[in-house]
């Protein structure tokens, strides 16, 4: 017999899937999932916790900083982790989660760090080096990275294109390293 956290993080993710982030409430949890809305609300306390959690755990965390020695291949390396993270989600699932982005971009700051790097955004730390080997532009900020990367390899694994090595290099070579003000 499932747990209780198991059957409400399969309800959340299927939920998503199905009708998005927008409708999303503990009550329809509760009820996909046949569970009382009271431990529901005990243990996470609002809708954000569950997702967080629901799809953190189905995501492959990686590397936490990458420190590959230069900007360009800490970036190449990150959006590979993204790209692991999410593979094997439905397209469904990935388009819930852009919404997530949209509607209530907490949920995704949270998930950047659950269980690990799933690179969604880029260490902090990663850009403090870069400013120091004065690769990027001094007011360079991870939304260059967040704005672009994650967007645009989800956008194509929902169509059904391949977001292998030689995509992820032609990306961040002609998009995200010009965002950035990349000079090395």
């Amino acid at each position: 017999m499932r747990s209780t956290a198991h059957r409400v993080h399969e309800a959340c993710v299927d939920y998503l899937s199905e009708y998005g982030y927008s409708t999303l409430t503990l009550d329809a949890l509760a009820e996909r999932a046949r569970t009382p809305l009271p431990p529901l609300v005990q243990r996470w306390g609002d809708r954000r916790a569950v997702v967080v959690e629901s799809v953190g755990r189905l995501m492959k965390a990686g590397p936490a900083d990458p420190d590959t020695g230069a900007f360009k291949t800490d970036i190449i390396q990150q959006a590979t982790t993204f790209v692991r993270s999410i593979a094997g989600h439905s397209a469904e699932l990935l388009g819930a989660m852009i919404e997530v982005d949209r509607l209530d971009p907490l949920v995704c700051e949270r998930l950047a760090t659950y269980g690990g790097s799933h690179g969604l955004s880029l260490p902090s730390a990663s850009l403090e080096r870069a400013r120091a080997r004065q690769e990027i532009a001094p007011d360079s900020t991870n939304s260059a990275y967040e704005d672009i990367v994650p967007r645009v390899i989800v956008a194509r694994r929902m169509s059904h294109q391949d977001v292998d090595a030689q995509f992820i290099e032609e990306l961040v070579d002609s998009v995200v390293l010009p965002a950035y003000g990349y000079g090395g």
